[in-house]
């Protein structure tokens, strides 16, 4: 588990040297907020979330 801004992410696949984190609530709230790591290394980020943390 990850947490960022009080919000939950929770590894969706981790390959090789990439892992992908997605919202811990995507399901319920259809939350579209994901961070991606490189080598452990922020690739990319959408941190903006449909509902409060």
């Amino acid at each position: 588990m990850m947490i960022i801004g009080g919000y939950r992410f929770s590894l969706q696949y981790a390959r090789n040297t990439k892992e992908r984190w997605q919202c811990s609530r995507r399901s319920y709230y259809g939350c579209k907020a994901v961070v991606r790591l490189n080598n452990g290394v922020l690739r990319y980020r959408n941190v903006e979330h449909n509902h409060e943390p």
